[in-house]
């Protein structure tokens, strides 16, 4: 009898997609830059369609590409400000600093105009 405990997955449904060679090699590339494995990016996906619930004003739901888009971006902001925050904790605080974080501000504000 072993002493190992299996993992438990939830996910007990496994799916085939059928893939161009052009199609695979665009879904490889996406993963990888996202550090996912394709599941993993396909799941994403799924999520990013069925998108959120639209709002009681009846504006339509975000497109799916600009959901995807937005958690991406989201990932790079946190990575931003763990390194901003680990530069004032050294000791660097010049304007560089500040200047970095206006234009990250100001970017952030072009992207949401540009995704709604």
């Amino acid at each position: 009898m072993s002493d190992e405990v299996e993992e438990y997955n939830p996910r007990d449904r496994k799916v085939t997609v059928r893939l161009t060679d052009d199609e695979h090699d665009t879904a490889k590339r996406l993963s990888a830059s996202r550090g996912q494995r394709l599941s993993d990016l396909f799941r994403d996906g799924l999520v990013a369609l069925q998108g959120p619930a639209p709002a009681a004003t009846g504006s339509a739901a975000p497109r799916p590409e600009a959901v995807l888009l937005r958690k991406s971006i989201n990932r790079v902001g946190n990575n931003i400000n763990q390194a901003v925050a680990l530069m004032h904790r050294e000791g660097v605080t010049d304007g560089r600093v500040d200047e970095l974080l206006g234009r990250l501000a100001q970017l952030e504000d072009e992207i949401d105009r540009v995704i709604r």
